[in-house]
């Protein structure tokens, strides 16, 4: 467990497993739980307010970022992780930056000769949770600002604040010659975002990735029905006839698994520290900076293709017997604009009429640019039937 630690040139070398519990475990092969600190742990509202006032508020919060530079782990052959939230490099990821840049052309990679990731609600080459989580806590982060009284900053400078919120990943690929496998096999009843895997990450949320390229991911037998006009596309999903490379019980995709932005409620009561003042451009900005993204990034599986699948039973009250649901993607398993959708958090956000909604909707999804899907082959499959009309989603890029 890693609380806003700054980590120079470290290697981890020859790893064969790492492992923690199914139910509520995070393991990585550098790193469990990585954690940024929040404003509420410097001390009351008085305290805050005099570090900020006497420092600058992004110069208040710097030491409390986790950051990873040249950092890389390489498993040995048939090496991987297993836990509940499991990741290539890092389980649960809140915040902070990796960036093997320094490393050089050919070594933008953060882990290397990886063979599997077994997770149960998150799992993912590199990351299996990687989201804003000191942005979204409700009580650290920028939404205690809201709260204290005579709190003099403009809006560049919160800006500059929740940026430093944001995880930022840059080369820091995953390598695998032999290829490997990613699993989130579990769906759990108070998680919505639970069974997400990712050939690069399993669910992110706020996160901005460039340069991280995926290689590769294993080719694996799937069997086709003998009639492929048939209906019946059971040899899809027995384990007996047919492996994938990406496994998600909820969302899988060649890269990532579940993708949406930050938290905008979080963001809102950071805004309200602007009083009056604030404006839609104000709320523009801001949701720009939290707004997740993919750039100069691709996957590629092994000789033969990758596979992926999403697939889990529906149990609610409603549900018929063969009510199966998933999304699935080459490259993404499902993107989303996250909680900025929801009633509470566009009244956070100061929104005032319909116009300006608009606005906010056309810029709160998360965007994939230069980023794609290489190799020869490629297998997508999600199930999903209640009664005539089908629910899983499969997408050659995008479920």
């Amino acid at each position: 467990r890693s609380n806003s630690t700054k980590i120079e040139n470290c290697q981890v070398q020859a790893l064969k497993s790492v492992t923690a519990t199914e139910n509520g475990g995070s393991a990585g092969g550098f790193v469990g739980i990585s954690k940024t600190g929040g404003l509420a742990e410097v001390g009351d509202e008085t305290s805050v307010k005099a570090l900020i006032e006497a420092n600058g508020l992004v110069n208040a919060v710097k030491y409390l970022i986790p950051s990873y530079t040249e950092c890389t782990v390489t498993y040995v052959t048939g090496g991987g992780v297993a836990a509940d939230i499991a990741g290539g490099f890092a389980g649960d990821f809140q915040s902070g930056t990796v960036d093997n840049q320094a490393a050089g052309e050919g070594n933008y990679y953060a882990v290397y000769n990886l063979d599997y990731v077994n997770g149960q609600s998150y799992a993912g080459g590199f990351g299996g949770n990687v989201y804003s989580g000191a942005l979204a806590d409700a009580g650290k982060g920028i939404s205690i600002l809201g709260s204290i009284n005579g709190l003099n900053i403009n809006i560049g400078e919160l800006l500059n604040l929740i940026n430093a919120y944001i995880p930022e990943i840059s080369y820091a690929g995953v390598k695998s010659e032999d290829g490997f496998r990613v699993s989130a096999d579990a769906v759990r009843s108070d998680d919505s975002n639970s069974g997400s895997a990712g050939g690069y990450i399993g669910y992110g949320s706020g996160v901005q990735i460039s340069n991280c390229d995926v290689s590769n991911l294993k080719h694996t037998k799937v069997e086709a029905p003998k009639d492929l006009e048939t209906t019946d596309g059971s040899s899809y999903f027995d384990t007996k006839q047919s492996t994938y490379a990406v496994t998600g019980a909820r969302y899988a995709g060649g890269y990532i698994g579940y993708m949406d932005i930050g938290s905008a409620a979080s963001v809102g009561k950071g805004l309200s520290v602007l009083g009056t003042a604030i404006g839609i451009n104000d709320v523009l900005d801001a949701l720009n900076v939290v707004v997740s993204t993919v750039e100069h990034s691709n996957v590629t599986g092994n000789t033969g293709g990758f596979a992926v699948k999403a697939s889990f039973k529906n149990t609610e009250s409603d549900a018929t017997a063969d009510d199966v649901l998933g999304d699935a993607g080459g490259f993404a398993g499902r993107l989303m604009p996250g909680d900025v959708a929801q009633t509470g958090s566009v009244k956070l956000l100061g929104l005032l009429n319909v116009t300006q909604l608009l606005s906010v909707m056309d810029v709160a999804y998360p965007r994939i640019s230069d980023s794609g899907i290489e190799g020869n082959d490629l297998k997508v499959t999600a199930s999903g039937k209640n009664g005539d009309v089908a629910i899983g989603d499969a997408g050659g890029y995008i479920g």
